[in-house]
């Protein structure tokens, strides 16, 4: 396990250098001058001298990338202009609400894909598998900023049920999370019928029915395990995506996350602090990858050995 553990972090490493040096040039490619767009059209040469002394513009590319990287090795990331503070400062606060929404969407999201998608794979071609197809596709069509205000609207304005924004409460996280949680359900039930209906017809589920085992037992202990590693790779790229921060329904719902953080950033041309966020979310994506692996090697020991 710690071997398959180590090649799949040293497998990582070029990676994480090759997107460290892409988002070190993000602010390079922006098309024309990068202080004249954050400071506006009524700037005056002044202020764009002070900001291209502060950003490091002034200096040259070389030394700008060795600036960049002694502020990730001394784990302040840099300064943000609009906050005055430590980039990784912002991100670690708006860390922890994101997360909190991820989970809890993805539990939904298990929680209504997994039933529908087992039994409609036990009940082929009859009503409820219909039914569970189109939830799906319903589900997965339905997108954030349609359902979100409607849900506001009905849940929080009219009757009352949850606070209107914000994050004060465990219970403010339902109704996003219902919101986030939803949308996935639809792309997961599709997954779980399909990788159900292949494992029901292997040879070793005909073998555990003939030996008399109930249905609910071959059911959880064979087609549910053995079914499990589409989704698993599913789960993950939906984890990798909720906890880059959903920026339509954390805005929508003013919550207090890396979505919301990124948006306020992009719209102040916080340079430093989009630049911060990008690089956190790649770094995300790749630990979550390599917890993926360690998933499949935990459902399937063929893979430590590839």
């Amino acid at each position: 396990m710690f071997s398959f553990l180590g090649r799949r972090f040293l497998q990582a490493l070029p990676v994480a250098a090759l997107t460290t040096t892409l988002v070190f040039f993000l602010i390079h490619l922006v098309p024309g001058d990068p202080v004249a767009i954050m400071l506006g059209d009524a700037s005056n040469a002044a202020d764009r001298a002070n900001l291209t002394r502060i950003l490091g513009l002034d200096q040259p590319l070389f030394k700008q990338y060795y600036t960049f990287l002694a502020h990730i090795f001394s784990g302040s990331w840099g300064t943000s202009l609009t906050y005055d503070r430590s980039v990784i400062e912002l991100i670690y606060e708006r860390f922890f609400p994101t997360l909190h929404l991820t989970i809890c969407a993805l539990v939904v999201s298990l929680f209504i894909s997994i039933p529908l998608g087992v039994i409609a794979a036990t009940q082929r071609g009859k009503f409820f598998d219909f039914f569970s197809v189109g939830f799906s596709l319903l589900a997965a069509s339905i997108p954030n900023f349609v359902l979100a205000p409607i849900a506001v609207l009905i849940f929080s304005v009219q009757l009352g049920f949850f606070h209107v924004s914000g994050y004060q409460s465990a219970g403010d996280l339902i109704l996003p999370s219902l919101c986030l949680g939803l949308g996935v359900s639809g792309y997961f039930t599709r997954i779980v019928r399909t990788a159900t209906l292949e494992v029901l017809h292997e040879d070793y589920i005909l073998t555990a029915r003939s030996k008399g085992l109930s249905e609910i037992n071959v059911l959880l202990k064979h087609v549910l395990k053995n079914a499990s590693i589409p989704l698993i790779t599913v789960i993950g790229g939906a984890f990798g995506g909720l906890l880059a921060g959903a920026v339509v329904t954390e805005t929508l719902f003013d919550w207090p996350g890396i979505g919301r953080l990124f948006f306020n950033a992009f719209q102040a041309r916080d340079y430093p602090l989009v630049q911060g966020i990008v690089l956190w979310v790649s770094f995300s994506f790749l630990i979550i990858n390599i917890l993926v692996d360690l998933a499949y090697s935990w459902v399937d020991r063929r893979v430590q050995r590839n």
